[in-house]
């Protein structure tokens, strides 16, 4: 089947996005739409996996984005922009997954392009779909979350106002002060006050906790032997500490270590996914995998044709994460499997996610489940030792 693109431009030129599709592959169909309006009809009547909206169509108060994640929440929506336009024009990319920059290097471009919609053709499998038509309660982004997106996206807003977001739930209030209070904080006096508290903790991490609480919250009634919304909540903050950790010993730009540690918080909510989807068979893979020394991955590929960094992919997806978290997420048990070749979010979450979890073995290796072939790949298997150090230093 092939992947349909629907392009947003006022006029075909030779700097409009649709020039940038030319070289793509031939199963690859361009749909257009002069506006957001006609582009809201054809998502709403055609099959439409990703949107490619060019900055210039539109107007400072069109909410097609916004709209289109609504309808569609599964369609990729790619936002490109010329270099120089910025503040409120640049704002209207708050709902898409990525903001793209058009104009000196747009060879660079078409390859994000390009593997946008492998990423996409990756998640929007028959077998994925169908399991996914079973899931009664997939969640939405969380209100919560995408309030505090929008808020902290604004230059006017302040940390105290930030915090006050924050106060109005209770257990988001109290997480937030147990995680600023922890023993390894190294503060000298309790905070109590949810705006200190989302100071401390900076905006970014921030803005991830809050997703990640209140996603497992969604899911909070997915209750098995042995497994609660809780417990992949307390693996997954471990891990997500020690990703964001290996990012900062490689020295990453800021937007990278941010894309691991969600993407660490994140890793494993597809295990909720297939939870709420069958319990009795999601229940049946772990106890098979434990039984049998089995990969619990390829248990479920058997049993729900899809594995839960898949389906959680899926979800993350929905939710309008950037391409990285959503590669990482899909791929973190078997980064092989996925294009990538250089270090990135997906290595660090993977090798965080070996160390620090075998959930299935009390005192179990999980480091021989490393993928030896996609560390070879972005020639830092050298760094291993090292980022196990750091592992174990940021989930003490």
């Amino acid at each position: 089947m092939n992947t349909r693109i629907l392009v947003v431009e006022p006029s075909r030129s030779a700097n409009s996005p649709s020039s940038l599709l030319a070289l793509l592959p031939s199963d690859v169909e361009i749909l257009r739409a002069k506006d957001g309006e006609e582009a809201l009809q054809r998502i709403a009547r055609d099959e439409i996996d990703l949107l490619l909206a060019d900055g210039g169509a539109l107007s400072d108060d069109d909410d097609l984005l916004q709209r289109a994640r609504l309808a569609r929440p599964e369609v990729l929506r790619l936002f490109v922009l010329d270099p120089l336009e910025t503040g409120e024009r640049a704002a209207l990319g708050v709902d898409a997954h990525d903001t793209l920059a058009r104009g000196a290097d747009d060879a660079r471009l078409r390859e994000e392009l390009s593997r946008a919609i492998e990423l996409q053709r990756r998640l929007s499998t028959p077998r994925l779909q169908h399991l996914l038509r079973h899931v009664e309660h997939l969640p939405s982004a969380p209100a919560l979350w995408q309030e505090f997106v929008a808020r902290a996206k604004d230059p006017n807003t302040t940390v105290a106002d930030l915090g006050a977001i924050i106060q109005r739930d209770m257990g988001l209030t109290a997480r937030v002060l147990a995680i600023v209070n922890s023993a390894k904080s190294g503060l000298r006096r309790r905070i109590v006050d949810p705006g200190e508290a989302a100071a401390i903790l900076g905006l970014e991490s921030l803005q991830s906790l809050v997703l990640s609480v209140e996603t497992m919250r969604a899911f909070d009634d997915a209750r098995l032997k042995h497994f609660t919304a809780e417990s992949v909540w307390a693996r997954s903050w471990r891990v997500a500490c020690a990703a964001r950790a290996i990012l900062e010993v490689e020295r990453c730009d800021k937007r990278l270590v941010d894309e691991g540690f969600l993407a660490g918080l994140m890793h494993d909510c597809g295990e909720l996914v297939l939870a709420s989807c069958r319990a009795d068979r999601f229940e049946f893979a772990r106890t098979l995998a434990l039984r049998d020394g089995l990969s619990r991955e390829d248990i479920e590929a058997r049993l729900f044709g899809v594995d839960h960094g898949h389906a959680g992919a899926h979800l993350m997806q929905r939710f309008g994460l950037p391409p990285g978290v959503i590669e990482a997420v899909a791929f973190h048990h078997r980064p092989s499997q996925w294009i990538e070749r250089e270090f990135s979010p997906l290595t660090a979450v993977h090798v965080a996610s070996c160390v620090l979890e075998d959930p299935l073995k009390e005192g179990g290796d999980g480091l021989r489940e490393l993928d030896h072939a996609h560390l070879a790949a972005t020639g830092r298997s050298g760094r291993l030792e090292r980022w196990i150090e750091a592992c174990h230093k940021a989930a003490a």
